[in-house]
């Protein structure tokens, strides 16, 4: 969340938002990713110019309750939040316990 420019906080803070709801903050799994490259191969999600690159696991299919790579370290999560601070903002993150990704070990027990 730290490629988020400053510019781009400053402009939902003027449009009078105070929460961001971030998705996607939670760590996924190789199986999720590998179920939507399936349905994106199959033609699910249409035309669209995406490359194989682009296709993520669904931030509903959770591994663990634990901060993805891709969101950054918790570090740099808290420098986000801290940068939300300034401008009046909070964030949002949910946690649901039956979004479980068929990596999540809760589907092994």
């Amino acid at each position: 969340m730290g490629q988020v420019p400053d510019s781009e906080l400053d402009r939902l803070a003027e449009l009078g938002f105070d929460l961001l709801w971030v998705m996607g903050v939670w760590e996924t799994g190789l199986k999720a990713r590998a179920k939507a490259l399936e349905r994106w191969r199959s033609g699910v999600y249409g035309e669209g110019g995406w490359a194989e690159a682009d296709v993520v696991a669904s931030p509903f299919a959770i591994a663990e309750y634990r901060l993805s790579a891709a969101a950054g370290s918790p570090e740099s999560f808290k420098a986000f939040r801290e940068r939300l601070r300034r401008r009046g903002l909070g964030v949002m993150v949910d946690f649901v316990p039956n979004h479980a990704g068929l990596d999540s070990p809760l589907l092994s027990s």
